[in-house]
């Protein structure tokens, strides 16, 4: 009797030994998967950090969105950029005094608004027109412009 339990106990210890390098088997070779990865991960991308490749990203949308600034200062006409400059006084202006204090006709001031909106410079939301993200960016080149123009006269 003591030796069929002895020999239950040898068994399930060398069991649970050969559950356990199992495991460490299975351990080395995830291992040895990831660190494979993250090797070719390294070599398609070069030797570049991250951060230098979010950086990257950052400075190639910044150009982005410099040329196309550029591209919609020279389709403004001033119509477009008095309403922008009244916008950029204010939050926001709802749309009924937009239209009563507008000397344009409702169609011409809907077809403004339309083009603005189109070229991202206004967000017209509950019936509030109020300057994007990128119209204040606009109107800012435009002061700063501006501004220096006015230096160089006084010159």
């Amino acid at each position: 009797m003591v030796d069929v339990v002895t020999d239950m106990l040898n068994t399930a210890i060398s069991t649970i030994g050969h559950i356990t390098l199992l495991l460490l088997y299975t351990a080395i070779a995830i291992t040895l998967i990831i660190s494979a990865l993250v090797y070719l991960a390294i070599i398609r991308e070069g030797s570049r950090s991250s951060s230098e490749s979010v950086r990257e990203r950052v400075i190639h949308e910044e150009e982005e969105a410099s040329t196309r600034a550029r591209r919609t200062s020279a389709i403004l006409t001033r119509g477009d950029i008095a309403l922008l400059k009244a916008l950029g006084k204010v939050e926001a202006i709802p749309l009924d005094i937009l239209k009563e204090a507008s000397n344009e006709s409702p169609q011409t001031l809907a077809e403004r608004l339309m083009r603005l909106r189109e070229q991202g410079l206004i967000d017209v939301t509950g019936g509030m027109v109020m300057l994007s993200r990128r119209g204040k960016k606009v109107m800012e080149l435009m002061l700063e412009k501006y501004w220096y123009k006015e230096l160089e006269k006084r010159r």
